[in-house]
């Protein structure tokens, strides 16, 4: 009888081994499935960061581009109010010619080449005007290209570092994940060598106890 009740209580052991075993394995499992939403956050994340940076550095060229522009416009209209200056002096300097000749030869031609001088002498000054605001226009979109331009390779510091980061926390990510699935197989084939162990077992005592029956 005493031996029968041993027999039974290895049989009870047997069936309930399961059951621990099977709550044994649930931990590495949640946290197998915690690392694997994790790791897919992670990579959404680095995606967006990978998207927002392609953005900013179009967004930084075409801004480069249209400065690019702008200083190219306002290159050529201040050398073609150099050149209409010029052309101005020399109407200016014909003009005084003139006026030499016409106080010699008749006063009302003075009056008149008078008028027209002031006239030249007016437009000159304008356009003198022109060209100190324009040039103060290229210089200052000089320095907003040159602040874009800093503003770009600092920008691409900053991904470039969280990128970097985003990345090793993934592979950190990733190697901790293959360790803990590495665990659960090596728990999965603990449990069925235990299994397996227990049921030799339990054959065994069937069978000594059959013998001891008859």
């Amino acid at each position: 009888m005493r031996l029968q009740g041993e027999l039974e209580d290895a049989h009870q052991a047997v069936i309930s081994q399961p059951l621990k075993d099977t709550d044994t394995l649930n931990q590495p499992t949640l946290e197998n499935h915690h690392l694997a939403f994790k790791n897919k956050e992670l990579q959404g994340e680095l995606e967006d960061a990978v998207r927002k940076k392609d953005l900013a550095h179009q967004a930084v060229l075409s801004k480069q581009h249209k400065e690019t522009d702008k200083v190219i416009r306002l290159s050529r209209t201040i050398h073609r109010l150099a050149s209409e200056k010029k052309r101005l002096q020399g109407e200016l300097h014909d003009a005084l010619c003139e006026k030499d000749l016409a106080h010699q030869a008749v006063i009302s031609q003075q009056h008149e080449d008078r008028d027209k001088l002031d006239q030249l002498t007016q437009e000159n000054h304008q356009l003198d005007s022109e060209i100190k605001t324009l040039q103060d226009e290229l210089k200052d979109a000089l320095c907003e290209k040159d602040l874009a331009h800093q503003a770009a390779i600092s920008l691409h510091h900053e991904d470039t570092a969280k990128l970097d980061k985003l990345t090793l926390e993934n592979h950190q990510l990733a190697s901790l994940n293959k360790t803990l699935q590495d665990e659960l197989k090596g728990s999965l084939r603990e449990k069925d060598l235990a299994q397996q162990a227990a049921i030799t077992q339990h054959h065994e005592d069937r069978y000594k106890l059959d013998q001891l029956t008859l």
